[in-house]
C-alpha cells in the first residue's frame, strides 16, 4: 500500500499532460481511482505541499496549473553544470503515475464536461479545461455521432 497526496496526484496529472487541474478533475479521478483500486494499492493522506509545488505551482480561481514561465522541463538548476526539471521538484509517486497511465479518462471528462453544461468541445471554458481535455472531448463528441452510444448516455 502506498500513501499518495494531493501532490502526487496533480503531479501525476501534470505528467499524463493535465496542464491546467480544475477541481472537477481532481475530484473525479480521486474518486475513480478509490473506486477502481481493487487491490488497495493507495491510500489518500492529507499532506502539505513540497516547497518546489509551492514555487512552480500556482492555484488562480480554483484552477492548479504550472506558473507562468515555467513548464515542467524547465532547469531550475542554480549552475549550468545540472539539470534539474520543475518536475523533479515536485512530490511524486512512480507507481500511482503507471497506474494513472493506464487510466481511462474518458468517463471522467465526459462527466466534467456535463457538469459544466457542455455539448460541444467548442464551448469548453478554456480556463478550467486543458488542451488535453479538449482533445480529448473532440474525439469522443465525433464518435458519438457515429457509434458509441455509452457517450450519449452519459452526457444525459
Amino acid at each position: 500500500m502506498e500513501i499518495i497526496s494531493f501532490e502526487m496526484i496533480v503531479s501525476a496529472l501534470f505528467n499524463l499532460g493535465f496542464d491546467k487541474i480544475d477541481p472537477v478533475l481532481y475530484t473525479y479521478t480521486l474518486g475513480k481511482l478509490s473506486i477502481e483500486d481493487k487491490e488497495h494499492q493507495f491510500v489518500y493522506e492529507k499532506q502539505n505541499t513540497s516547497i518546489g509545488f509551492n514555487k512552480y505551482v500556482e492555484e488562480s480561481k480554483g484552477v492548479i496549473k504550472i506558473r507562468d514561465g515555467y513548464t515542467l522541463d524547465t532547469n531550475i538548476s542554480p549552475n549550468n553544470s545540472k539539470v534539474i526539471p520543475v518536475r523533479k521538484t515536485l512530490f511524486s509517486s512512480k507507481k500511482l503515475l503507471s497506474y494513472l497511465e493506464n487510466f481511462d479518462f474518458t468517463e471522467i471528462i465526459l462527466k466534467k464536461a456535463k457538469a459544466y453544461g457542455i455539448i460541444n468541445a467548442d464551448q469548453a471554458p478554456l480556463e478550467f479545461f486543458s488542451e488535453k481535455e479538449i482533445s480529448i472531448l473532440r474525439t469522443l463528441l465525433v464518435n458519438q455521432n457515429s457509434k458509441n452510444k455509452k457517450i450519449e448516455l452519459i452526457m444525459k
